[in-house]
């Protein structure tokens, strides 16, 4: 058990930022090794593969969890940062089509945000009692910054379909918070002890997102209080592609430079 809790921003967190921008830099650049439709089948592969390595890493903290006596609906495995341990592994089973579009758009757009919210405000690793879920959570998370990194640049996420791959993820967040808001209800009503906050969307709990939970929640009926943090959500997931866009900008920047330098090398040579 930890002796004294990591804090935010303090040497155990930024340890993993660091780490998070690194798989970040080598998720963006197996992402461009791997485009195109020739690599197809081996981007779902690595989206796949990712996707099972962190169900182990999710398999483990639910076996830890039950052998330091957590035993409550609280370890369940439904949060946004959890999602992709059920959905990149569906990359190899959906070559093309709406489903697979959907899948793309969501882990490309909206956990890209959860990944970068979730290193703004590492709850689950600080919290935790034991060194070993705060390791598991940081790497869980680094982990999966690298593949949302992938998964955007692989599939072309700043392209027009890549947008429209992002809003048809962004319904399937949809249909997910519905689930996780009504669970929440549900699960309270039978055991109103219970700490379970699925998306942290229940309205009785301790507030984690910042400006909605401090300022907007207190002030407004909930299904206000939900559809405003479902916006919210979206306006953020211009982030991912603001970030990436960027890059793509840059890098086609250099290579023109580049072809610019070696096409006026020939002419200096002729």
């Amino acid at each position: 058990m930890w002796t004294t809790k990591p804090e935010k921003f303090g040497t155990f967190h930024i340890v993993f930022i660091v780490i998070a921008v690194l798989c970040l830099i080598v998720g963006t650049y197996l992402g461009y090794k791997l485009r195109g439709e020739k690599n197809a089948r081996k981007r779902d592969w690595v989206a796949a593969g990712t996707g099972f390595f962190l169900l182990a890493l999710e398999v483990f903290r639910v076996i830890y969890s039950f052998c330091v006596g957590e035993t409550s609906f609280e370890i369940v495995s439904f949060q946004i940062c959890a999602l992709p341990i059920y959905l990149l592994p569906l990359f190899v089973f959906f070559k093309k089509g709406f489903f697979k579009d959907c899948l793309v758009g969501h882990i490309a757009y909206v956990n890209t945000v959860g990944v970068i919210g979730y290193f703004v405000n590492p709850a689950a690793m600080l919290r935790a009692d034991y060194i070993a879920r705060s390791v598991e959570s940081g790497v869980f998370h680094v982990v999966l910054m690298g593949v949302c990194a992938f998964v955007f640049v692989a599939y072309e996420g700043w392209t027009k379909k890549g947008i429209l791959n992002g809003v048809k993820g962004f319904g399937l967040f949809f249909l997910f918070t519905l689930i996780a808001v009504a669970a929440n209800f549900i699960i309270h009503a039978v055991n109103p002890d219970s700490a379970l906050n699925l998306f942290y969307l229940y309205p009785y709990s301790a507030t984690t997102y910042p400006i909605l939970d401090t300022i907007i929640r207190p002030n407004v009926p909930y299904p206000v209080y939900y559809i405003l943090f479902l916006v919210f959500y979206f306006v953020l997931c211009c982030v991912p592609y603001l970030l990436f866009a960027g890059i793509e900008w840059i890098k086609n920047k250099i290579q023109g430079r580049k072809k610019n330098e070696i096409r006026c090398a020939g002419y200096i040579r002729h």
